[in-house]
């Protein structure tokens, strides 16, 4: 006897509607001029840009497509043979907030450490697995991968505001590094890319941005900046896969 297929998650609103909506506010807010980050406007104007929406982060299929999509997005990112482009490209996955109870902070960490346990690909041996060394960098389907948690619980720091959802920015390390290198010139593009932020937000940059890999930087720190404008402290809630 064969088992029932497992019933699809109730979604939480108009799936149409809110997606609409909010690629409609995406584009008001990411493609206006005084917007920090120029390559992300960009990169929606190249169609580099590709987004795929979550209606419950608490689903267990929906959880399963974002891991897809992920999965896909760096497929697509390593499949493509011009470097810039391949740079270009990042993947912005957008959960439904309407209900969520919990801090966007939590299930954003929650998030990555799902798709890292069901990652079919071994955390690279040449890489660290701790947080808290100079060159961690999350990594998922044996590439490096940085995250940028945007969500409307940044009230100050409007540059990690992309909205009225709870966005995972994500983008390969090495697509980072060829636009801004971790030398003199990328030092140039960062500075650029800061005296934006620091003109955008209602508070000062925050003193956890570093150039990966050099002195104090720690990668984990960067993904979610919160308003605060201190250094953040405590342990990062990322749990490494154990193994090989």
């Amino acid at each position: 006897m064969s088992t029932p297929a497992a019933k699809p998650c109730p979604s939480v609103s108009s799936k149409t509607d809110w997606r609409v909506d909010y690629l409609a506010e995406f584009k008001a807010l990411a493609c206006a001029d005084e917007y920090p980050c120029i390559y992300v406007k960009q990169a929606f104007e190249k169609d580099h840009l590709s987004f795929h929406f979550v209606d419950d982060a608490h689903c267990p299929t929906d959880r399963e497509q974002a891991f897809e999509a992920f999965r896909s997005y760096v497929a697509d990112v390593l499949a493509t043979p011009e470097e810039r482009t391949a740079a270009m490209k990042i993947l912005l996955i957008v959960i439904n907030s309407e209900s969520l109870a919990e801090s966007h902070e939590a299930l954003a960490w929650e998030l990555l450490n799902d798709f890292t346990r069901r990652d079919d690909i071994a955390w690279p041996a040449h890489l660290p697995r701790d947080p808290d060394e100079a060159d961690w960098a999350y990594c998922f389907q044996g590439q490096r991968i940085f995250v940028n948690i945007s969500s409307p619980e940044h009230q100050l720091r409007r540059s990690r505001n992309l909205g009225r959802h709870l966005v995972l920015v994500l983008q390969l390390r090495d697509g980072i590094d060829c636009i801004a290198p971790p030398d003199s010139k990328g030092d140039v593009i960062r500075n650029f890319i800061r005296k934006r932020i620091d003109a955008y937000d209602a508070v000062p940059v925050s003193p956890d941005l570093a150039t990966h890999g050099q002195g104090e930087n720690r990668d984990w720190k960067q993904f979610w900046l919160g308003d605060r404008e201190t250094v953040m402290q405590g342990k990062c809630p990322f749990h490494a896969p154990s193994g090989n």
